[in-house]
């Protein structure tokens, strides 16, 4: 068994918009789909090409959120994957392997929606860093709708260097 950091969200985040936010901060551009057919008004929602979503037959509680880049993302890395949890105690979880860009990605994730990231799941620190949340992170319709996907649209990639993954 590998060490891995333990990044927790709030309940009320959509798989898509993680994955999405995950593929923005790891440096895949996002872009601007059109919401309504015909283009009858400005609304959009994002897109992240080469992000996608598997579920998993053997554990429905899970799937699995895939990043792939042909330019690779910005640590060098053509793919990486990570297991999205839908249950966790009311919350949503994410367990992927403690290196520095995961670390990274979830300082990153709970500054976006809230929540928490203990950076090394087998060392005696339960909690490393905690987030209010401070934004609706699931929004339905309307304006609140709209300012999210503009926020989640703006969000900064990780630096291939620097203080991103301290």
């Amino acid at each position: 068994m590998g060490v891995d950091c333990k990044i927790v969200l709030p309940g009320d985040v959509r798989v898509r918009d993680v994955a999405n936010a995950i593929g923005i901060i790891a440096g895949i551009k996002p872009v601007k789909r059109e919401l309504t057919a015909g283009g009858q008004d400005d609304s959009w929602y994002v897109g992240v090409p080469g992000v996608t979503i598997e579920g998993s037959k053997e554990m429905p509680q899970c799937c699995t959120i895939f990043l792939r880049s042909d330019k690779g993302l910005v640590d060098g890395e053509p793919v990486h994957h990570v297991m999205f949890h839908f249950e966790y105690y009311g919350d949503r979880l994410l367990m992927p392997r403690m290196t520095p860009f995961w670390v990274a990605v979830g300082k990153r994730l709970i500054e976006f929606f809230g929540g928490s990231l203990d950076k090394c799941d087998c060392d005696e620190v339960d909690t490393d860093i905690v987030e209010r949340q401070q934004y609706p992170n699931s929004p339905e319709s309307d304006k609140p709708w709209q300012d999210f996907q503009e926020r989640l649209f703006n969000i900064k990639p990780l630096r291939k260097f620097g203080d991103d993954y301290k």
